[in-house]
């Protein structure tokens, strides 16, 4: 719960800590942002932005994230007069993918510390699958969401780079979800299958430093 309190305090130290500067004028000109530092968790993220006037913008948002496990685990049951090894493995493959569009609107375009609105809508999908002695699962999900946030950004004196806090505010979600298991033993096998769609709405605070290079 203190880290939240700790993303207020960096939007106001962002002037006394960098010093005096102009604003970027972004019209016309593109960009890229990309995460540095998660002050509550940690996601890899990167965005393309395209300035349409001195107030707005347009982003291109892309999240990638792929995980992989493959443990072998080795298990020794002691019952005299007969000691028995049992090996087992555990394997799990997960991707995820969150990409669309976003718009921004700057209320300081001309000063270098300027507060923003953001709007998004987001494609969102992704695949695990995974695998244990007697056990497997494969599970998918295909959806958008769409949502609020907002920041601050400040731009460095004479370079066209900024440094920028941010957070997303709200989301509303809808997926469809996959999910088949099957389970095996010596003597028969199971499949259980399910499907259905999630809709949801939550309120979030997710802060995050990035970087902005315009060009």
């Amino acid at each position: 719960m203190r880290r939240i309190p700790a993303f207020l305090m960096t939007l106001a130290v962002f002037p006394m800590a960098i010093g005096v500067s102009e604003g970027t004028e972004i019209r016309g000109k593109w960009g890229i942002g990309v995460s540095v530092g998660d002050l509550i968790s940690s996601r890899a993220e990167t965005s393309l932005l395209r300035g349409v006037s001195e107030r707005t913008a347009w982003l291109a948002d892309l999240y990638i994230s792929q995980s992989k496990d493959n443990l072998d685990r080795t298990e020794t049951l002691v019952a005299a007069p007969i000691d028995t090894t049992i090996h087992l493995t555990h394997r799990f493959d997960g991707f995820t993918v969150t990409a669309g569009p976003r718009f921004r609107r700057f209320t300081n375009p001309t000063g270098p510390f300027s507060p923003y609105l953001d709007l998004y809508a987001h494609f969102v999908g992704s695949s695990n699958h995974g695998s244990d002695p007697g056990a497997s699962f494969s599970d998918r999900q295909l959806g958008g969401e769409g949502g609020a946030g907002l920041g601050v950004e400040y731009f460095l004196t004479r370079w066209p780079v900024s440094v920028a806090a941010h957070s997303d505010l709200a989301r509303f979600r809808v997926l469809r979800h996959t999910r088949k298991n099957s389970y095996t033993t010596q003597s028969s096998s199971e499949v259980v299958e399910d499907s259905g769609t999630a809709v949801s709405g939550t309120l979030l605070l997710s802060p995050a430093l990035q970087i902005r290079v315009y060009f």
